[in-house]
């Protein structure tokens, strides 16, 4: 299934938009049923004027200090981009494709960067909830081979997990002891017009 990203010329509210949620539940068989990779994660996009615009958040009253939201997307090409959200940071890197890693954290990245991130918190209907909208530069997307101009697809998909656990949530379909950011599993995304 294809998952439509907005091309807009204006600001649009995140929660018009559609969420693409941690679906599938990956671990090593040594975690409890329940961890912080089960907990509800969501990411929103949209382009406006080239540029990705990306809000990320989980349903978590008082995240640890380590919990981290991940949307990781990519195109043709050797390099694949990775943003990271934690309760304290929000940091852009660009990866190589290949070997992907056995978990989150602990590769060279070819680049890192720390993005600006208008954070939010607060409840609603489905409980508590925290998290960031952030603008990608264009620039890295494009190195990445995500062009965003109508029509155009690139892969992608979202986790949520806990360094050093070995246990993920992830939108994509992986099979237990998966390598977590294997460019071969994620789904595919289309830039649309409207």
């Amino acid at each position: 299934m294809v998952f439509p990203v907005t091309i807009s010329d204006i600001p649009l509210e995140l929660d018009t938009l559609p969420a693409l949620k941690t679906r599938y539940f990956c671990h090593d068989g040594s975690l409890p049923a329940r961890d912080t990779a089960r907990i509800y994660t969501m990411a929103r996009l949209y382009v406006q004027n080239g540029v990705l615009q990306l809000g990320l958040s989980a349903f978590e009253r008082d995240p640890a200090p380590d919990s981290s939201i991940s949307f990781a997307l990519g195109g043709e090409g050797q390099q694949f981009a990775l943003v990271t959200l934690t309760p304290e940071d929000a940091t852009l890197e660009v990866l190589e494709k290949t070997p992907p890693p056995a978990l989150f954290g602990g590769r060279e990245a070819v680049l890192e960067t720390p993005l600006e991130a208008g954070r939010f918190a607060g409840q609603d209907e489905q409980g508590w909830y925290w998290g960031a909208q952030m603008a990608l530069p264009k620039t890295v997307l494009a190195g990445c081979g995500c062009p965003l101009s109508p029509g155009a697809r690139f892969g992608g998909a979202l986790f949520k997990y806990r360094f050093g656990l070995p246990a993920f949530g992830a939108s994509c379909r992986m099979e237990d002891n998966a390598r977590p950011l294997d460019f071969a599993s994620f789904g595919t995304f289309e830039a649309t017009d409207y």
